[in-house]
């Protein structure tokens, strides 16, 4: 009889653990439609501010540390994303013959059917992983790095997103903070960055990892004086 009470007691303690993480879950899901809608809402009945850059993207160094740039003609862009209002396609060599893309895709504000999270490039979201490196000042930049396959070739990926000096790497966190920008500042505005480079072989993945990131650290200041804040 005791073994039976105390069978009963379990069974309704995990009834009552169970129905109140239920709760819990529906209250957040529910709050989380609410905020959405809300912004939607917003977003549709009120325009969000053009912001302009800095300085023209055109302007942007053709040396940056060691890394030397050249021009590249229009069939050869690494990106051309929809409802980017701004874009710069460049190839950056080192002394050693690299070559590493860069990719800028500036937009002045976003709305639902202009955002720099897209379906063009889900080839970058796929297996995509967050990294961090130190840099000089004693903090750290989280970024996202994939391999991306084109036909035969495949190439290295890092990208993160530009939210008005704030550099996020999150696909959910950049949506949340453009949110909140949009309904206390009217600013959606932000930068996708994409470096990337094409892998000769599979013991070159290590040090085109490596060059990548040195070209990241030499560029972020320097991009800095370009992207809005």
């Amino acid at each position: 009889m005791s073994l039976l009470r105390d069978k009963t007691t379990a069974e309704g303690e995990i009834s009552n653990r169970l129905n109140t993480y239920a709760k819990q879950f529906n209250r957040a899901w529910i709050l989380t439609i609410i905020f959405f809608l809300s912004l939607s809402g917003y977003l549709f009945l009120y325009s969000p501010q053009h912001i302009p850059l800095k300085a023209p993207l055109q302007e942007l160094p053709l040396v940056i540390g060691k890394w030397k740039s050249e021009d590249i003609n229009y069939e050869k862009r690494a990106y051309d994303l929809q409802g980017a209002d701004f874009e710069l396609n460049r190839v950056y060599s080192n002394d050693k013959g690299r070559k590493i893309k860069l990719y800028l895709g500036y937009y002045e504000f976003q709305k639902r059917d202009k955002m720099f999270i897209q379906y063009k490039l889900q080839s970058l979201y796929d297996n995509a992983e967050e990294m961090s490196i130190p840099m000089e000042s004693n903090g750290f930049v989280q970024f996202n790095k994939t391999v991306v396959k084109e036909g035969f070739q495949n190439s290295l990926i890092l990208y993160w997103y530009d939210l008005n000096g704030r550099i996020v790497s999150s696909n959910s966190k950049a949506k949340f903070i453009i949110a909140l920008d949009g309904l206390i500042r009217r600013r959606t505005n932000g930068t996708i960055i994409i470096v990337s480079g094409d892998i000769k072989n599979r013991d070159d993945i290590r040090v085109l990892l490596d060059d990548e990131i040195e070209f990241l650290r030499n560029a972020l200041p320097v991009l800095k004086q370009y992207l809005s804040t």
